[in-house]
């Protein structure tokens, strides 16, 4: 290390890469042992003068900072003359809507002519900088798989932050007038809206009651057939090849004597109208999820040639789907789709159906939750015509999937 000490005297001008002086820039002096030796600011003409005396710790840092630009340091052993000449700089981070960091999303710069000036890649924690040689005005582009792109004007350097909304849908249909299953989907489009980054947009909930409990549902239509059909071109045009969507029914089933259907409001839906409705939405994968009795049927037929979809019901196809309803005032729920729900929102059991404790539930965690939560609950049902009713929840996983590793929504909760 050299020793260098005495009086000696730092000058020089601070510009941006335009060769503009820059007024108000920090210059700061320290030594090797991080000790804060001098701080000015540059006058109205960018230039900084000061007289210091060195620590003899060399060699030295001399560091220039200004809102919107990027720091450059230098490293020097004594006084003299030192210019700067400044990157205008962007940086911030880019976050889901619950505000955990996005690692790996892309942030671009462009010019007003979308010629592209810089570059970066967050961090583990979502963070970004990006450093412009040249530039007046334009704007920031954030992008990553399985989120929506978002673009924002910028015309001078600083902090910018994007907090992002998956580019997953939704549809959550309760096809029958029971308080019970409109109430699970309204559980089921707030937890998506509160945890996994939803956007409104992108969820289709299409209920039977308008209300319950003296709660108002957000409903985008009444429970129909031909609501359940539109929705599905509805999310057809707003979804890639890169994005998922998760299909949510709740309702009672009508069994038949070869077959069953899916009551929806005034209409039923077989296997085979669900199954085409489905059919017609182009997507990187599918989850299935149905609470209705006899829902096993639907695991079955045309419903399981998609290799990219996952479907899992409440019970067998000869089997009923139990629930409560309303009591002491407060509505009931369906047991199954309850024990879907406690997995996915961590104020309820999301912590517990993580089995593996990486912070997040897939697939196969939340199915087993499910699973043992309506196990849990055998002992309260009821006996009729002299026998016990049971459910056994059921499952197709098609080949595209891993149960064990794949996630919904914004991948975390």
């Amino acid at each position: 290390m050299l020793n260098v000490e005495g009086a000696t005297t730092f000058n020089g001008t601070v510009y941006d890469t335009n060769n503009n002086k820059l007024a108000g820039a920090t210059v700061l002096l320290s030594d090797s042992l991080y000790n804060v030796l001098k701080v000015v600011t540059t006058n109205s003409q960018g230039a900084y003068s000061f007289y210091v005396t060195l620590s003899g710790n060399s060699p030295y840092s001399l560091s220039v900072s200004k809102t919107g630009f990027k720091t450059q340091t230098e490293s020097v052993t004594s006084g003299g003359t030192n210019n700067f000449y400044l990157q205008i700089n962007f940086y911030g981070y880019i976050k889901d809507r619950n505000n955990r960091g996005i690692v790996s999303a892309s942030v671009k710069l462009y010019n007003n002519n979308h010629v592209l000036i810089s570059s970066d890649t967050t961090s583990s924690t979502g963070l970004y900088n990006i450093g412009a040689n040249s530039f007046t005005s334009g704007y920031l582009k954030v992008e990553k798989t399985n989120f929506i792109t978002e673009t924002k004007t910028v015309s001078s350097g600083g902090s910018n932050n994007f907090n992002l909304y998956t580019s997953a849908c939704a549809l959550i249909v309760a096809g029958s007038s029971d308080e019970r299953f409109n109430q699970d989907a309204y559980l089921l489009n707030n937890i998506l809206l509160d945890h996994y980054s939803y956007q409104a947009s992108r969820i289709f909930l299409i209920t039977e009651l308008t209300s319950f409990d003296g709660t108002t549902i957000p409903r985008d239509a009444a429970a129909s057939q031909t609501n359940v059909e539109d929705a599905c071109d509805d999310i057809d045009g707003l979804v890639g090849t890169n994005d998922d969507v998760m299909v949510f029914w709740m309702s009672h089933g009508i069994g038949h004597s070869t077959y069953c259907t899916l009551e929806c409001g005034s209409d039923e839906m077989t296997r085979l109208e669900l199954d085409t409705a489905l059919d017609g939405i182009t997507c990187n994968k599918m989850l299935v999820m149905i609470g209705s009795c006899y829902s096993g049927y639907f695991i079955g037929g045309g419903m399981v040639d998609e290799t990219n979809r996952a479907i899992l019901t409440a019970c067998s196809s000869i089997e009923f789907s139990w629930g409560y309803e309303m009591s002491n005032g407060v509505a009931g729920h369906n047991y199954w789709d309850y024990g879907i729900i406690k997995a996915l929102d961590p104020d309820l059991n999301a912590n517990d159906a993580d089995s593996n404790c990486n912070g997040r539930t897939s697939l196969d965690e939340f199915y087993d939750f499910a699973e043992a939560y309506v196990n849990s609950l055998e002992p309260f049902k009821t006996w009729i015509f002299g026998r016990r009713y049971y459910q056994t929840p059921q499952q197709y996983i098609g080949s595209s999937f891993s149960s064990y590793s794949t996630y919904f929504g914004d991948q975390y909760y």
